[in-house]
Parts: structure tokens; sequence; C-alpha cells
């Protein structure tokens, strides 16, 4: 739920090598701080949990050591 940045259309960033690009997701069922994502990212794909309002797809990120996958 963390990388969701809601809206008419809900969208989550994914990480592609050093920049972030904006994938729009269609969203499932909640449970507590959790979404299940139906479609938009596969299995495996690393989202951004923090800063998405500041972004731009295609911005340039650094990704934090002991980032959970």
């Amino acid at each position: 739920e963390e990388a969701v940045v809601s809206g008419v259309s809900p969208q989550v960033f994914r990480l592609e090598g050093t920049h972030a690009r904006a994938v729009a997701v269609k969203l499932g069922q909640r449970q507590g701080a959790r979404v299940e994502v139906l479609e938009g990212l596969a299995l495996g794909d690393l989202v951004v949990t923090a800063g998405q309002l500041k972004l731009n797809d295609g911005a340039e990120v650094a990704r934090q050591e002991g980032v959970k996958k």
C-alpha cells in the first residue's frame, strides 16, 4: 500500500536500473496495510515506497541499502 500513488488511475513507480518509471496498476483486495496488485507489475519488480509524490516518470533514483525485496 505504501508504494501506491492514489488518484483517478492508481500507479506505482517501478525501478528500472537507476530510474523510476510510472506504471498504472489495477488494484484488488485490501487487508490492513496490504493491497493486491492485479495488473501492472510482475513478480520480483522493485517499487519505490517513499517519496513518490516528488517523483516524475523517468526520474533518477538511488536504492537504499537494507531495502526489502
